[in-house]
Formats: structure tokens, sequence, C-alpha cells
């Protein structure tokens, strides 16, 4: 155990990294954080593709609401750490699909549901593949809050982003719609 012990602040030394002492200024805890957002940055994400119809980028496997269920009405794809959070959500709506009014109508539930209706009229349109897509920005503690949704026929996509403004924008710019094997730029 002590060798391991060892091999790890080695390990850390090597790298540039500090392990943490016991009393820490916030401007130490700022820079330790800020260590952690560039080694997630610089780690290797993960290409997720559940099904067929739709990848993304996460900077590790995430957890999955329904593994091993192909076919359910909402599921929710997570990875986090202490400074980090990405989601992807999807809710199929069935027969009739997400029109346009609805599509509005869902957006602003879900502000509504995070406390984030101010949000509202600070959003920009996204559209992926010729289909509705909406994001809202704000500064977090974590870095930047990022919240996009998107509208494919009858499924609602909601992707969100809680880090540095790279990683955020690594993890919404890689959401991709796909058809069997092939994926972005999807009729």
């Amino acid at each position: 155990m002590k060798s391991r012990i060892l091999v790890l602040a080695a390990l850390v030394a090597s790298l540039g990294l500090a392990l943490p002492s016991k009393a820490t200024s916030i401007n130490e805890q700022s820079n330790e954080q800020s260590v952690e957002t560039k080694l997630l940055a610089q780690s290797s994400w993960v290409s997720v593709k559940p099904g067929e119809y739709f990848q993304f980028e996460m900077p590790g496997t995430p957890q999955d609401s329904a593994p091993g269920q192909p076919r359910v009405r909402q599921r929710k794809f997570e990875w986090k750490d202490s400074n980090s959070l990405f989601r992807v959500t999807y809710i199929d709506y069935g027969v009739g699909g997400i029109p346009q009014n609805n599509f509005d109508r869902e957006v602003s539930n879900i502000l509504q549901s995070l406390n984030k209706t101010y949000l509202l009229d600070r959003g920009q349109n996204m559209p992926l593949d010729g289909y509705p897509g909406r994001e809202f920005r704000e500064a977090s503690p974590k870095g930047v809050f990022v919240l996009r949704l998107y509208a494919k026929t009858n499924v609602l996509y909601i992707l969100r982003a809680e880090s540095s403004e790279e990683n955020a924008n690594r993890f919404v710019n890689s959401f991709k719609y796909c058809m069997w094997s092939h994926c972005g730029n999807v009729p």
C-alpha cells in the first residue's frame, strides 16, 4: 500500500501537480480546479452512440438511466465529477411528434424546471440538420452553464453542460443525429 502511495505521488509530481494540503486558500482551490479542468480537456473523451439515432462525446463513460433497454420513452446519460457535469436526455413523444409550438413550450418548461426562466429571452436558435434547436448560456461557478435542446420528429434531445467553456463547447458540439451507421448531416 505504501509503495502505491509513493508511485502515485511520483506520478502526480511528474505531471507538475501537487497533492492538496488540508488547509488551502480560495486561490489555491481555484488553481486546483483550473488544473482539473485542463486535465479534463486533455483527457481522452469517449464517443457514445446509444442505438441508431444519435451520438455524442463525454470525457468518460456516462451513467445510463436505462441500461440494456433499447426502446424507452425517456433516457438520460450523465458524466460528472466535482467540477463538471455533462448530461444528454432524450424524450420520445411517440406518434405525432413535436410541432414547432410544442418545441417552444417544452423549452419554456425545461427552463422553468431548472429555475432559469430568465434565460428564455437570451436563447439562440441552433438548428441541426434542418431540425429546430435552441441554446442558452450563462456563467456558472464551474465556468459556464450551457443548455442546448434539439427536436427531431418525435424526440426532444436535451444537452446540459456545466464546466469550462472549452469542455462545454466540445460536448454540445459533438452531438449528431444518426441514421443506422451514418452520423452527421442526416435527413
